[in-house]
Parts: C-alpha cells; structure tokens; sequence
C-alpha cells in the first residue's frame, strides 16, 4: 500500500513548512482521488460521470423541477458546465428540460422515473459502500474525522485563499 510519507530533509529544504502539514495535505488530497475513483467505479455502468452524478441527485433531491441556473448554484458550477451535464443526463433519459410555466424565457429541469430509479440505485450502491469504506474507523472516530474535516474546512475558507 503506498502511502504519502516525506523525507527526512523535507523541512531543511523548505523552512518555511511543516513536513506534518504537507503529509496531510497530500494524503487528504490521494484519498479524495481513491475515493472519487471508486465512486466513479460504481457510475461507470450508468455512462455517468462523477459532475452528472452530482447533477442527477441534486435533481433526485428537489422537491420541484428547477432552473439550470438553481442546478449551477447548488453545485458551484457555471451555468455552461451544468448546461453540458445536462445535455448528457437528457440524452439517457434521466432528465427532461422543459419551457417554464409563466416565464418564457427560462427552461424547467426535472428528473425522469428513470432517472429517479438509477440515482436512487446508484446512491444505494455507493452508501452500502461509504459504510465499508469508514468502517475501518468507529462511529466516534467517526464523528471526530467530520469534526476535523469541519475545523479544515472552516480554516480554508476564513483564510480567503479559497475565493476565486
């Protein structure tokens, strides 16, 4: 198993660093890349990427049909992105777009039964594997790694260095 583990030297060649903070860094960003690839592994057999499965339960979700720009908010994309991922999703049938009601200028996106039938397969699939993968820890050690993820989370973007 290979695992991110620096040199000895590393913090003589670079004073300004933290050999510890690096190592973390570089082994949160390889689990999110052994993560994704697994979550991809199980989207695979639906021809969907991880975006549009992002897409596809965000639509799962909502209680109504919503705009492509609603979509492009809720997952902090562009509108062009959501536009392309949506495109994909229709062309499968796990989406429909259609005129809005009362507002001629804006299209309404909303989930087709079978698309509501392969996001709620796939989310089966990838939870029943969630629950494996974080078995290796307890449900306190659990909660502490959210509670960890939180304090990271909450330090990047109060830094500001997470702003476009």
């Amino acid at each position: 198993m290979s695992r991110v583990k620096l040199s000895e030297g590393f913090e003589k060649r670079w004073p300004e660093s933290s050999s510890k903070a690096t190592e973390c860094v570089l082994n949160a960003v390889k689990t999110n890349d052994l993560l994704l690839k697994l979550i991809e592994d199980i989207q695979r057999p639906y021809g969907i990427s991880n975006s549009t499965g992002l897409v596809l339960v965000a639509l799962a979700n909502a209680k109504e049909p919503m705009s492509p720009h609603e979509v492009s908010e809720r997952l902090v994309v562009t509108r062009a992105t959501v536009t392309g991922l949506l495109d994909s999703l229709e062309r499968k049938g796990y989406a429909t777009r259609k005129p809005h009601p009362t507002d001629r200028r804006m299209l309404l996106v909303e989930i087709t039964d079978e698309g509501r039938r392969v996001a709620d397969e796939m989310r089966e699939q990838i939870h029943r594997r969630e629950k494996i993968w974080f078995g290796v820890f307890s449900p306190e050690e659990q909660q502490q790694f959210i509670e960890f993820m939180w304090r990271i989370q909450d330090s990047l973007e109060q830094s500001g260095e997470t702003k476009d």
